[in-house]
């Protein structure tokens, strides 16, 4: 019991963690494109 809820709860950081790389990157590229050469 005590295992299975700390997998529950090592899964939701890792998807809380990945959603936030996300969010970081999606704000990166939108920042960092006008910048970027044109091809």
């Amino acid at each position: 019991m005590t295992a299975r809820r700390q997998d529950g709860a090592h899964s939701a950081d890792r998807l809380k963690s990945w959603h936030c790389w996300r969010m970081v990157e999606a704000g990166w590229s939108q920042a960092t494109t006008p910048f970027l050469p044109r091809h």
